[in-house]
């Protein structure tokens, strides 16, 4: 197991979803991730899934404007309604690169930073899925779009 490779894997896994809720945890912070299609793979009744990351010491909020400073007040990153775009990891430290409304916080997005020992993902009824599991069912959703891609001809 890399867990690097598996994280980085994770956050391209889940790149079309949103972070719904960011929560301190006892020694974990725990991301709500809203992506429906993916969830209702698990069970037609979900809409997200849940990733434990254990033992952050740093959680920071990098702006991608040079007006606005790093934020490091955890209460006020749980609240910016961050989308997935990207990830890097560097020596067990996550970059997710976000979007949000800028509209609200006056800037598009930015990088979201944190250190973690391991992480965990769950299901919306925090079962235990693997990365490989979860890895599995986006295949056979984005593979279902290539295998009704020559049902359709929209050829004159």
């Amino acid at each position: 197991m890399n867990l690097s490779r598996d994280v980085q894997d994770l956050f391209d896994i889940l790149h079309d979803g949103s972070i719904g809720e960011l929560v301190k945890i006892n020694t974990q912070i725990r991301f709500k991730i809203e992506i429906e299609y993916l969830a209702e793979l698990i069970n037609e009744h979900h809409d997200h899934l849940f990733l434990f990351f254990e033992k952050p010491k740093t959680v920071i909020f990098k702006p991608w404007s040079d007006e606005h400073d790093s934020i490091t007040i955890f209460e006020v990153i749980s609240r910016l309604e961050l989308e997935i775009l990207s990830c890097d990891i560097e020596n067990k430290t996550c970059v997710l690169q976000c979007t949000c409304h800028e509209s609200s916080h006056g800037f598009p997005g930015g990088e979201l930073i944190f250190d973690f020992s391991t992480f965990i993902i769950k299901d919306q009824d925090e079962n235990d899925i693997t990365i490989a599991h979860l890895r599995n069912l986006a295949n056979q959703y984005w593979n279902s779009f290539d295998s009704d891609a020559g049902k359709n001809d929209y050829s004159l």
